[in-house]
C-alpha cells in the first residue's frame, strides 16, 4: 500500500506541476475545418495568409499554444482550399506570424 499512495501522490504532483508551470498544449483541427471562428489569433492568421499568400484557409493542424510573460505564442500548419500548406509560427503574441511554405521534401 506504500507503494502505492507514493506513486499516486507523484503522479498529482507532476499534474500540479504541469498545471502551474503552464503546459503548452496542442490541437488539431479535422479536414475541413476552418479556424475557430471568433479566435483573434485564427482571424488574424486567415487575413494575414490571405493578404500575403492569396491562401483562403481550409484546416489547421498541430495548433500549439506556447504560454509566455507576454501572453500566448501559437504555431501549426494550415491548409489552403487550394492544397498549398504553410507552417505559422509567432515570436511575440501581437506580431504577425512566420510563414514558411510547406515544400512536399521540407515538411
Amino acid at each position: 500500500m506504500k507503494w502505492g499512495i507514493a506513486r499516486l501522490l507523484g503522479l498529482a504532483s507532476f499534474a500540479a506541476a504541469a498545471a502551474l508551470f503552464g503546459a503548452g498544449s496542442i490541437r488539431a483541427q479535422q479536414d475541413g475545418a476552418a479556424p475557430e471562428e471568433g479566435e483573434p489569433w485564427a482571424l488574424s492568421l486567415a487575413a494575414q495568409l490571405h493578404a500575403e499568400k492569396r491562401c483562403d484557409v481550409q484546416a489547421t493542424y498541430f495548433v500549439r499554444e506556447l504560454p509566455s510573460a507576454e501572453g500566448t505564442l501559437y504555431s501549426g500548419r494550415v491548409r489552403c482550399i487550394d492544397g498549398r500548406e504553410f507552417d505559422f509560427s509567432q515570436s511575440k503574441p501581437h506580431l504577425k506570424f512566420d510563414l514558411k511554405a510547406c515544400e512536399p521534401a521540407a515538411c
